[in-house]
């Protein structure tokens, strides 16, 4: 997974945090400060039980 692998480096300044979405609980974020304070968000969705 790609949030183990950018934690397990100790980065100094990237570390990012995982949260699921308050009215989707399906849906994975996680975010990424860089050096700069720019933030980076990547959502997945975990679950399958989506009705399309």
């Amino acid at each position: 997974m790609l949030y183990k692998s950018i934690n397990n480096k100790n980065y100094k300044y990237m570390r990012p945090g995982l949260r699921k979405l308050d009215w989707d609980a399906d849906i994975l974020i996680m975010t990424v400060i860089d050096p700069f304070y720019n933030r980076i968000e990547l959502f997945v969705r975990i679950g399958n039980n989506r009705n399309n």
